[in-house]
């Protein structure tokens, strides 16, 4: 998102997420919400925009499992 402030009030801006899920469980599609953030200026809010899944999350196998843990853990 793009938000626009005055000269000067580029520190004041930041942003609260909030998750209104724990975990994501596989499978889930496209476009699920998990969570929101908003983007305040101040204490002033501005936006809220609503996180969602930008693809399905597709349930792997203990093989896709292993595979990433040598991947990432072990090279």
């Amino acid at each position: 998102a793009v938000v626009l402030v005055k000269k000067g009030q580029k520190d004041l801006v930041r942003y609260d997420v909030t998750l209104s899920v724990k975990d994501i469980q596989a499978p889930a599609p496209q476009g699920a919400s998990f969570g929101k953030a908003v983007i305040l200026v101040g204490e002033e809010p501005v936006t809220t925009i609503e996180l969602v899944l930008e693809e399905d999350l597709k349930k792997v196998s203990i093989f896709d499992r292993l595979k990433w843990w040598v991947v990432n853990k072990v090279s």
